[in-house]
Order: C-alpha cells, then sequence, then structure tokens
C-alpha cells in the first residue's frame, strides 16, 4: 500500500474505531439499566455488547497499526504505549495512549471476570465511561477530519446521545431497586384423601 492509503486506513478506522467504541459504551449502559423495559430487549442488548466490544478491539489496533506504517508523521510503537513519547501533538496522542491501557484494562477484566469479585470487575467496568470521553477528547484534537463541518456534528450529535444516556444510566443507578411484592403461599391442596369414617 502507499503511503497515502495507510494515511487515509489510518483515519477512516479511527473515526470508525472511536463510533463502535462510544456504541458499546451506551449499548452496555442500556443494557445493564432499567431504560428499557421492552420483554427481551436486555437480553439482546447484552448478547451485542461484547460483540461490539470485540470489533472495537480490532478497529484500534488497526487504527494504531495503519499510523504506524504510514510515514506521514512518522508513528513509532512507543509513541502508541508511552504518554507523551509522540513528537506530534503529543498531549492529543496522550489522550489516544490513556484510552488504549483503559480500553486493555477493561477487556482484560473482562475475559477474567469469572475469576474476579463482582464488585472488583464493576469498579474497572465503570472506567467504560471515562474511556468513551478520553477516546472522544483525543479524536478531537488529534483527528484531521474534524474540520469537516458535517464530521464535527455527526460527532457533537453522537456525543450528546451518548452523554444523555450516561447520565440516565447514573440517575437510574441511584434509584432505589424496586420493592418485591410478596404472594401469600397458597395452601396446597391434597390430590387424594383417604376415606373418612363415620361413626357407628
Amino acid at each position: 500500500m502507499t503511503s497515502t492509503a495507510w494515511w487515509y486506513l489510518a483515519r477512516s478506522s479511527g473515526i470508525v474505531a472511536w463510533l463502535f467504541l462510544v456504541a458499546t459504551v451506551v449499548i452496555g449502559a442500556l443494557a445493564a439499566g432499567r431504560m428499557v423495559e421492552r420483554k427481551g430487549a436486555t437480553r439482546w442488548l447484552s448478547d451485542l455488547h461484547p460483540w461490539l466490544a470485540a470489533l472495537s478491539v480490532l478497529l484500534v489496533v488497526l487504527h494504531i497499526a495503519a499510523i504506524i506504517a504510514d510515514h506521514t508523521i512518522s508513528f513509532r510503537v512507543i509513541d502508541a504505549v508511552v504518554p507523551f513519547a509522540a513528537h506530534w501533538r503529543p498531549l492529543a496522542i496522550s489522550w489516544g495512549v490513556l484510552g488504549v491501557w483503559m480500553l486493555a484494562a477493561i477487556m482484560l477484566t473482562s475475559l477474567a471476570r469469572r475469576w474476579m469479585s463482582r464488585k472488583v470487575w464493576h469498579a474497572v467496568h465503570l472506567a467504560s465511561y471515562g474511556l468513551a470521553a478520553t477516546v472522544t477528547v483525543h479524536a478531537i484534537t488529534a483527528g484531521t477530519d474534524f474540520t469537516n463541518p458535517l464530521v464535527a456534528r455527526a460527532v457533537g450529535g453522537i456525543t450528546a446521545a451518548a452523554l444523555a444516556v450516561s447520565l440516565l444510566r447514573a440517575m437510574d443507578g441511584r434509584k432505589p431497586a424496586p420493592a418485591v411484592r410478596r404472594v401469600p403461599a397458597v395452601a396446597r391442596v391434597p390430590t387424594s384423601r383417604a376415606p373418612s369414617r363415620t361413626a357407628r
């Protein structure tokens, strides 16, 4: 591939990776909360969530590989894992590096969930909201396509929708769990009766 092709691949994969990461967080929030009341929808969202997460990881890897393969900004492997190591827009790239580490922590703890306590896993998984914010800042500050008004409006709309869902999820988590209505036990009716003896 030519250098121009790698550069376009890096840009396009970065935007799509951002979109999938944000969608993963939104789907996870909808599946975990009580915002979706349609029967079967929560189960469907729970099944979709890990698939979106896996695709997000693959897109992030493709994004990093394409940037390293491209020679426009001379991006190195160390620039993708060490904050402020990049010589091109170091702060903007550092937001992406932080996102990579957060994504790695979330995915690894999700894979090891069966061997972890739910409290620890949930605490790490809450970093998904921070991940969405981090990659959004990285995309806006490092991306070269956000000068396009169409791209900027689309990203702004998606970010606003994701923020609204996250806030609703946070408010939903503060609500007390609905009271469970206890149904009185029904006396067991014997299936057969012993023949009654009449007094003689």
